[in-house]
């Protein structure tokens, strides 16, 4: 198994963040992301990631194939001032084909009026296609 990371910041919508190539052929099976907005200082202030193969984000689009992963957080309730606010999520159970050399893309997006800092982490767990006790798969 191979686990390839992501990591980014933004202030502003942003395609490729942070890119990385596939080593060899695998299917990726689990996704973990960490979500952060620094300080969402205003009502709906927060962000979104996405996780592409695609060089240039699909946030504003329909039927985005190149997408395989996406992230928000939003701050949802505020009297005065503001905060941190964060959301993890994890995957697990794909089977999401990629090619050795293949880039993966990470890409961010902003919500709100106020413009928090964003920050994300991203791993993606890859299995070897035709690994230890698998059949050879053909990849797309």
């Amino acid at each position: 198994m191979d686990i390839y990371k992501l990591y980014g910041s933004w202030t502003a919508l942003s395609s490729a963040i942070a890119a990385l190539d596939i080593r060899r052929d695998a299917f990726i099976v689990g996704i973990h992301a960490y979500l952060y907005a620094t300080a969402a200082d205003a009502l709906n202030d927060g962000g979104n990631l996405e996780v592409s193969f695609a060089s240039t984000y699909g946030f504003t689009s329909n039927d985005t194939t190149a997408s395989i992963f996406g992230l928000g957080v939003a701050q949802g309730f505020l009297t005065t001032g503001g905060g941190p606010i964060a959301q993890s999520m994890a995957i697990s159970g794909l089977a999401i084909p990629a090619r050795a050399g293949e880039r993966i893309y990470l890409h961010g997006g902003l919500t709100g009026s106020a413009g928090p800092t964003m920050v994300a982490n991203v791993w993606l767990y890859a299995m070897e296609a035709g690994g230890p006790g698998r059949a050879d798969v053909r990849l797309r």
